[in-house]
């Protein structure tokens, strides 16, 4: 099982894929994989719009339910994928969940 724990919101649009294809190849067949990334309707995260930059100096880019699913399906069945709130340091966030199992 592969665990990405707010991991995709600090990986540019370009560079999704690749990221993706990773997670997939490391992954036995019919693995599971978590991935919790910041969603595009946060409001914990200052700034506006898809690429927020919080004060550590970091750029995120926030996706919609849509996106991670056009993201993942090449490679996975998505069993869940919704929008939950999660705890933050300063406040809740929003964040996109999607569960999947690894397509063979």
């Amino acid at each position: 099982m592969a665990f990405d724990w707010r991991v995709l919101h600090h990986v540019s649009p370009g560079d999704r894929p690749r990221h993706a294809a990773n997670v997939h190849r490391m992954l036995r067949p019919g693995g599971l994989c978590l991935s919790v990334c910041f969603s595009e309707d946060d409001r914990g995260i200052a700034g506006e719009g898809k690429y927020r930059h919080p004060r550590l100096g970091t750029q995120l880019y926030l996706s919609s339910e849509q996106e991670i699913r056009e993201l993942v399906e090449p490679l996975f069945d998505v069993l869940e994928l919704d929008t939950v709130d999660v705890e933050g340091t300063r406040s809740p966030h929003r964040a996109v969940r999607a569960l999947m199992r690894k397509r063979v």
